[in-house]
């Protein structure tokens, strides 16, 4: 298994909420992070998205919103700065292989939300995925990073690779 490559980054993690209650309270808190990266396109280009991403974020703590693209400077900027502890949230695998297509290397990704919808199927307890997410996962999963299941800090962590087909 690969190691996170990105020291400042304290958490890479898949919520499909982004930026809500439990991100902003609890694991910012347990973190002590001072930065949220969201990295989502659609949420980047949505203007009113972006600002209620912006307006949840506790006090001490700044949220950013950026595309794939425009993600990877910041990431590699924090990197360098001891002052940073960030978490870095996407919407779905899918964008989290994507950020790593272009240069972002994680050692580990933290499933926390993965929301029922009719495209998806549920893969371990109250986490769904559709194929091409699964995919993703397996990909990432050859490839050496961790992916495991945690929906709050207090919670036991689990190894997802055996429920990734």
């Amino acid at each position: 298994m690969q190691e996170d490559k990105f020291v400042a980054i304290s958490l890479f993690r898949v919520d499909d909420r982004l930026v809500h209650g439990q991100v902003a309270e609890v694991w910012v808190r347990h973190i002590n992070a001072n930065r949220i990266i969201v990295v989502d396109d659609f949420t980047a280009k949505d203007t009113f998205l972006s600002s209620i991403m912006v307006m949840m974020s506790p006090s001490g703590c700044r949220v950013e919103v950026h595309t794939v693209e425009d993600a990877v400077r910041p990431i590699q900027r924090y990197d360098r700065d001891p002052a940073i502890r960030c978490i870095v949230l996407f919407s779905s695998p899918l964008v989290a292989q994507e950020l790593r297509r272009h240069g972002v290397e994680m050692g580990s990704l933290c499933i926390g939300g993965m929301q029922r919808r009719p495209e998806r199927k549920a893969f371990y307890k109250n986490q769904n995925a559709t194929g091409e997410e699964m995919a993703a996962m397996a990909g990432m999963v050859a490839d050496g990073v961790k992916i495991y299941h945690k929906i709050v800090p207090s919670e036991a962590q689990v190894d997802l690779t055996n429920y990734i087909r």
